[in-house]
């Protein structure tokens, strides 16, 4: 590869990075949910959407965008859940994970518990899938409302159409 060519792909790859912008604010379950955290770095962007008067600190629900950067689809999905379930610590109370529906490109599942690690109890649904820069996944957790009171298919819905770009 030439020292132009070198040049030029670096270019794509940091403009591909800086693509990534966080919109201001997301449309899930009829609720406009604004931008409370967001942070990037060399593997993954992270942006955490609040409620108005309610921040990542303190919230009642929370709705997050990850971007896990592999244009090479190295990770895999299945391993990476994998990953994801073992990061839950053993003092979970009525700790419950479950997959919904999983494909090679993409995964929808959910996860619960009563308190875990000193936290409140917290339920999330999260839709996980594979685009040409990486894997993105939108979520959606609640402290105060369990999800089996939620209609699970206008959630996956709103999920599933969120910006992946």
């Amino acid at each position: 590869m030439s020292r132009l060519q070198r040049t030029l792909t670096a270019l794509l790859l940091l403009t591909m990075a800086g693509c990534l912008e966080a919109a201001e604010s997301v449309s899930v379950l009829g609720k406009t949910w604004q931008v409370g955290y967001q942070a990037q770095d060399e593997q993954q962007q992270l942006i955490e959407y609040v409620l108005p008067g309610e921040t990542v600190e303190k919230w009642s629900a929370l709705v997050s965008r990850q971007f896990l950067f592999d244009p090479d689809s190295k990770i895999q999905i299945k391993r990476l859940l994998k990953l994801m379930r073992a990061g839950f610590p053993e003092d979970c109370i009525n700790f419950k994970w479950t997959i919904i529906k999983q494909s090679k490109t993409e995964v929808v599942y959910t996860w619960t518990h009563d308190g875990c690690d000193n936290a409140r109890a917290e339920s999330e649904r999260a839709v996980m899938k594979r685009v040409p820069a990486g894997l993105c996944r939108w979520s959606y957790a609640t402290r105060v409302d369990p999800l089996d009171t939620k209609d699970l298919t206008a959630l996956d819905a709103d999920l599933a159409n969120q910006s992946c770009d």
